[in-house]
């Protein structure tokens, strides 16, 4: 996107700066003077979404707890700055030997057509002229009232459109196991997934451990572990399966036995507590218990019991028990997950908000880009989540975090320049969504390819009624709304002036 915006302002105003006629062509073409035109017209709006996407990611480089985030987002820092340096230096370059080459009356090598072309002496209409002359001249046509209607539905459709995107991305839940993550050849996995689940109601097994010595000979310790069960087996992901090996042991006979400490341990319980001899004394050193959840999936449910256990054991006066089950950091992960992809979208719109405010000293345009961009990011991620039950996972949260900038140049640069170069926006997406569509109809069976497809894709379209209908829209509505306080002002100036002239009169 940003290589097409820069292509199309050179072309935009090295045709502005060509001369009209054929003769002495290379005389009449100011380098400098186009050079510069060409860098004020790109330069500033690339400069901020640049610190924009460099700031957003710092800040998530330093408030992520996981490596693999802090990795990314430093990558992505390394990335944007590349790139702008590629736009300042490299296409600079490029520019300056293009407009050398038409100076020398040669063919451009970006393939601008040139005045001096023999071939090109009766220049056709573009097609923008083609396609879109008769629907402008037709909305020009439309009576101002319809108009102001038309546009302020629009308006309000954009804003309503946001509240109910921003609600649906919140109802995007965390998943551990996708089937989808699998080939459609694939079915011994899913179905052991699905006979753990479904037809025998297990999950992964949580385990209690109490890594401290504690008298389980008095009643009150029994009791708090009892309770602990009992908490545990309240939740609703978690079933009825319990194992207290207590329950099944004899905890006199384990301390004061005088046989050999693996024949006093029987297999119900060997693998569950812990005896040592200390000073010619049996001491029980370390035990477990055993809670389970239902499911294996990872959602919001399995999350907030995690850290319900997490909250009882710290409760409870058994000391040092702690919760432990080999999905708990997988858990972790995906509760991170879900509160960094909306960390990330409210840092982004701030930091744009506040950027686009300090650069360009314009509140208008600041709400304007925020607007625009929460329609994108929020849009693109609804839809995703309701046509394509998209959940936060370790499958695609990587791609997630690069979402946020992937249109966030052409926002920005479209606010600024809506009427200059919007049809080269449309060109570029709509060969990109067309390209889109030829994907989708090979037999890729990749879970993240289709999610990165359909996301680019929903952007994309969302990005191109955007652009085309809601802002055009809202500047319709504002210049309406200044043009009507301009007008009022006058008239109250007007007024207040005809006032005094008669209250002066009245004096003589």
């Amino acid at each position: 996107m940003r290589v097409s915006i820069i292509c199309g302002d050179y072309h935009r105003i090295i045709e502005q700066h060509l001369p009209q006629s054929l003769t002495n062509v290379s005389t009449k073409i100011d380098i400098e003077k186009i050079l510069s035109s060409i860098l004020k017209s790109s330069r500033p709006y690339f400069l901020s979404s640049t610190l924009i996407q460099m700031i957003v990611f710092i800040i998530m480089s330093i408030i992520s707890p996981m490596p693999c985030p802090k990795y990314l987002s430093i990558t992505l820092v390394v990335y944007v700055f590349i790139n702008y340096l590629t736009h300042c230096t490299f296409f600079s370059s490029c520019l300056i030997i293009t407009l050398k080459r038409i100076k020398s009356r040669r063919h451009s090598l970006s393939c601008l057509h040139l005045p001096s072309d023999y071939y090109i002496k009766d220049r056709k209409k573009s097609i923008k002229n083609t396609f879109f002359q008769l629907p402008m001249k037709l909305f020009e046509n439309i009576d101002p009232k319809f108009k102001r209607i038309f546009t302020g539905f629009i308006c309000l459709f954009s804003i309503i459109f946001v509240i109910c995107s921003l609600w649906l991305i919140l109802s995007i839940d965390t998943r551990l196991f996708d089937d989808r993550f699998l080939p459609r050849n694939s079915s011994s996995l899913r179905s052991y997934m699905k006979s753990q689940t479904n037809d025998y109601d297990i999950g992964p097994v949580i385990m209690f451990v109490i890594p401290q010595t504690v008298d389980y000979t008095n009643a009150t310790n029994r009791l708090l572990i009892h309770r602990m069960i009992e908490k545990c087996q309240n939740e609703t992901t978690t079933n009825k399966f319990k194992l207290v090996w207590i329950d099944h042991e004899d905890v006199t006979d384990l301390l004061t036995s005088k046989d050999s400490i693996d024949i006093r341990i029987t297999p119900y319980s060997q693998n569950d507590i812990i005896l040592s001899e200390e000073e010619n004394k049996t001491v029980l050193k370390a035990s477990r218990f055993y809670c389970q959840y239902k499911s294996i999936k990872g959602d919001r449910e399995d999350l907030r019991t995690m850290n319900n256990l997490y909250t009882y054991t710290q409760q409870s006066p058994i000391p040092f028990i702690f919760p432990f089950s080999l999905i708990f950091q997988h858990y972790e992960a995906l509760g991170q997950i879900r509160l960094e992809m909306y960390l990330l979208i409210l840092i982004m719109v701030t930091i744009t908000f506040v950027a686009i405010f300090l650069i360009f000293a314009s509140l208008k345009r600041a709400l304007l880009i925020i607007l625009h961009l929460l329609v994108l990011l929020s849009g693109s991620l609804a839809c995703l989540y309701l046509f394509h039950n998209l959940s936060f996972n370790f499958a695609n949260a990587p791609w997630l975090y690069i979402i946020p900038i992937v249109y966030l140049d052409t926002i920005i640069h479209a606010t600024f320049n809506m009427k200059k170069t919007k049809w080269k926006y449309n060109r570029i997406m709509f060969s990109l969504i067309i390209a889109l569509i030829i994907f989708s109809f090979f037999p890729i069976e990749t879970y993240i390819f289709h999610i990165i497809c359909y996301s680019l894709l929903y952007q994309s379209i969302i990005c191109v009624i955007s652009i085309n209908i809601l802002l055009p829209s809202w500047f319709y509505i504002i210049k309406r709304i200044l043009k009507q306080n301009k007008k009022t002002k006058k008239l109250s100036k007007i007024l207040i002036d005809t006032n005094q002239s008669s209250a002066i009169t009245t004096e003589i």
